[in-house]
């Protein structure tokens, strides 16, 4: 588990992982989600699941920081 925060125009490129699934709780700020071709915000308090081998991304389309909480399961992706 870990934080992450993202700067405005911010985020990784689409990608998926082999082994690990993501679980993202927003902590600040409205986070984008792309899952299926489909983008959508998360807002603090929300949780949003990302299971292993399905390619996903966000992105932070504001002007202010945003604050995440990172889940990974099994542990292990932080090496």
């Amino acid at each position: 588990m870990f934080t992450e925060i993202t700067p405005p125009d911010g985020g990784p490129p689409p990608h998926w992982h082999e082994n690990e699934d993501e679980c993202f709780y927003i902590l600040e700020g409205t986070v984008s989600f792309l899952f299926d071709d489909r983008w959508t915000d998360a807002h603090p308090g929300d949780a949003v699941f990302a299971p292993r081998k399905q390619v996903h991304t966000f992105k932070n389309n504001t002007s202010q920081p945003t604050k995440m909480l990172i889940r990974t399961s099994p542990g292990g992706f932080e090496r």
